[in-house]
């Protein structure tokens, strides 16, 4: 006996593809008129594989005693190395069932055996490598085991027809690439291999011990599917890796069913792993061959439905962690934090496991670039924009909320004190939750009603900025589509990724999401009422924070107030109000005086936005004439205002003949709508 294979995956393959070399030239050598001389004659190529065989066989060999040889040598490196990765795959369970799956890969090894493969079958339209040719090569007389295998491989996908061919075979793509070579093998394992324990370190003993006992169950082959629903940005892939003491090996839907993914997993001793995303009303079938009957993992999100249920099947659902084990999380990713600022990171960010190690690595990176050490809370932050901007800016427009207090929404005292007493019911949220016996208990609904420019947005805005959380503004054009039941579909996407991004989200102008339902009496109405009940639903279980305004709250369906956790009723500034929106509004250095800003208040009854517009209006004045920001420049803005909403200037006082009076909406007729009567307001004298 001359040279001994290392037991190795690259050791094990190269012996598998010289015996198919030498079962081919055996084959030749049978069939051809000259034989394995002549074929060399005509493909000088064969003649380096004829050497190469020479230097391993033992001398004197015929060739019809050669093909045994290289099935002995082949059992001889598994025998040294069990578990190689071939040896695992169930369809390939005899050492003849890998020299087949091996000839067909020859030319995966080298096109030019295309050139072999055509002469020893007589044609010159091969495009692979024959079943009649590996029959011919490798059964025995009155067999019929290698055509079966091979009509087994192709079922299982480990071979695949070439189109066009009739009975010709090529190995599956990147099967043979993957078990060819210790490095490519090396590289499949790792992607493989399970993150460790780390990933649930964290985790309450409770928590991790239901999960584990599932994925044990799964390992144990007491359970053939196991299907994960997770919130996003969970990692849920992380942690069932990290408790199973199988590797899980992650392929795509198509890999699965039509390619050799199954038999890498089971070359592997993995568990093979899929992803799937169903939609809200989708049923996702669960991608398993028919033939096959081992373990499985599907992991999913928490909408749509996966396959149909059977005995064999368990589902977990693996959500955010609880305060407690995201601040230990936080601990282990930033060590150097310090207590205090990981309280606050954790108390800050309600966010799934996925997303708090991507805002520590990003939050990190900050930090370094401005030659710091250990992130600050203002740099997670930063990240937490970043990431916010990346998952919801397709739906959702951020709004800049920085540097707002209360101070900066002018209410009345008891609106002021609703507006606090949210803040902090947002804060505690989680606690609040804790023995909560309905839905969505961890989230919080905000209803802000009230006429257009009292601040409702400038509230949502400021509860956002006290919160330190981003403020997202739903986008109508990028949520509606024409299509039935898509509209539902992105905002059922919305809003589970605002909620585990704990972003907070504006549905301004909510009577357009949330209006009435009405009688049914066309499709399109039973449609729009689909829309609200599906919202009426949602709303219910949402985990997030999410703040609606609307201007016209009889026209939101009152199955929605029960749903609401906060209404605050908004109403017009009295003038002591107007007063301090004035002074917040206009610049700093102008030249009215506190009896003049005294007077603009008691005399224009205008809303937080109007007086917005005014001041604004006022200091283009100022600009463009060159002069200093005086009543003048005011009362010029007051009346471009009322212009604006529809109102024409009554006349002037008595007792000022030469100069008109400020206008005053007390002094003015409101037009109404095109076609409306007029209605005068009378002032008080």
């Amino acid at each position: 006996m001359k040279a001994v294979f290392p037991a190795t995956t690259a050791g094990h393959t190269t012996a598998l593809a010289l015996g198919a070399v030498s079962a081919l030239l055996e084959l030749a050598d049978r069939t051809l008129p000259d034989g394995v001389a002549g074929l060399v004659d005509r493909q000088p190529f064969v003649a380096s594989y004829a050497g190469e065989l020479a230097r391993h066989v033992p001398d004197g060999l015929s060739w019809a005693d050669c093909v045994g040889w290289w099935e002995r040598q082949v059992a001889a490196v598994e025998t040294k190395a069990p578990g190689l990765p071939l040896t695992r795959v169930p369809a390939l369970g005899a050492v003849r069932d890998r020299l087949a799956l091996a000839m067909v890969a020859l030319l995966d090894e080298d096109d030019r055996w295309l050139q072999v493969v055509r002469e020893l079958q007589g044609t010159t339209d091969v495009a692979g490598v024959p079943v009649a040719v590996v029959v011919a090569a490798l059964e025995r007389p009155g067999e019929a085991e290698v055509a079966r295998l091979l009509e087994r491989l192709t079922r299982e996908h480990l071979v695949e027809p070439v189109a066009g061919t009739g009975q010709a075979r090529k190995v599956a793509a990147d099967l043979w690439s993957a078990v060819r070579d210790d490095e490519a093998w090396r590289a499949l394992v790792k992607r493989a291999s399970p993150p460790g324990p780390s990933a649930v370190a964290h985790w309450g003993d409770e928590r991790s011990e239901h999960l584990r006992r599932h994925v044990d169950l799964l390992t144990q082959g007491r359970l053939d599917t196991l299907v994960a629903r997770q919130v996003p940005g969970a990692d849920g892939a992380a942690a069932l890796a990290a408790l199973s003491d199988r590797p899980l090996l992650w392929a795509t839907r198509a890999q699965l069913l039509e390619g050799p993914a199954l038999a890498l997993a089971a070359g592997l001793d993995a568990v093979p792993a899929v992803r799937l995303e169903p939609a809200p009303g989708e049923l996702a079938d669960v991608p398993r061959p028919a033939w096959y009957d081992g373990p499985l993992v599907v992991l999913t999100g928490t909408a749509g439905g996966v396959g149909a249920e059977d005995a064999r099947r368990a589902t977990v659902t693996i959500g955010r962690s609880d305060l407690a084990e995201r601040r230990r999380l936080w601990s282990t990713l930033l060590p150097r934090a310090g207590k205090r600022r990981v309280e606050t990171l954790a108390g800050a960010f309600v966010v799934p496991d996925g997303y708090v190690r991507r805002l520590a690595r990003d939050a990190t990176v900050v930090a370094q670039v401005d030659g710091r050490r250990v992130p600050e809370v203002e740099d997670v932050r930063a990240a937490s924009r970043r990431l916010c901007d990346h998952v919801l800016e397709t739906k959702a427009t951020r709004i800049d909320n920085q540097e707002l207090t209360w101070d900066d929404v002018v209410t009345s005292p008891t609106v002021r004190a609703d507006l606090e007493m949210l803040e902090h019911r947002c804060l505690l949220r989680e606690e609040l939750a804790v023995g909560d016996r309905g839905v969505g208990g961890a989230g919080v609904r905000a209803l802000l009603t009230g006429p257009s420019g009292c601040g409702k947005t400038l509230a949502a805005r400021t509860l956002a900025a006290v919160l330190q959380r981003n403020l997202y503004q739903v986008d109508l054009a990028a949520v509606f589509d024409k299509y039935v039941g898509v509209t539902e579909k992105i905002l059922d996407r919305l809003l589970s990724d605002a909620e585990q991004l704990d972003a907070v989200l504006l549905l301004d102008e909510g009577d357009t999401f949330l209006g009435s339902r009405t009688d049914v009496r066309s499709a399109n109405d039973r449609y729009a009422n689909l829309e609200t009940n599906f919202l009426l639903q949602r709303l219910e279980t949402y985990a997030g924070i999410i703040v609606i305004t609307t201007n016209a709250p009889d026209r939101i369906d009152s199955a929605f107030s029960r749903r609401m956790d906060a209404t605050i009723v908004f109403g017009k500034p009295r003038a002591a109000a107007r007063r301090r929106i004035w002074a917040l509004h206009l610049p700093d250095g102008h030249d009215v005086s506190a009896d003049e800003l005294d007077a603009l208040a008691d005399r224009y009854r205008l809303t937080g936005g109007q007086i917005r517009n005014a001041a604004l209006y006022a200091r283009l004045v100022s600009a463009r004439e060159r002069r200093p920001l005086d009543a003048d420049a005011v009362r010029a803005a007051v009346a471009a205002e009322h212009r604006k909403a529809g109102a024409m200037r009554a006349q002037r006082a008595p007792g000022s003949p030469g100069r008109p009076q400020p206008p005053s909406v007390d002094g003015y007729v409101g037009l109404a709508a095109a076609g409306a009567p007029r209605r005068v307001h009378r002032g008080r004298a």
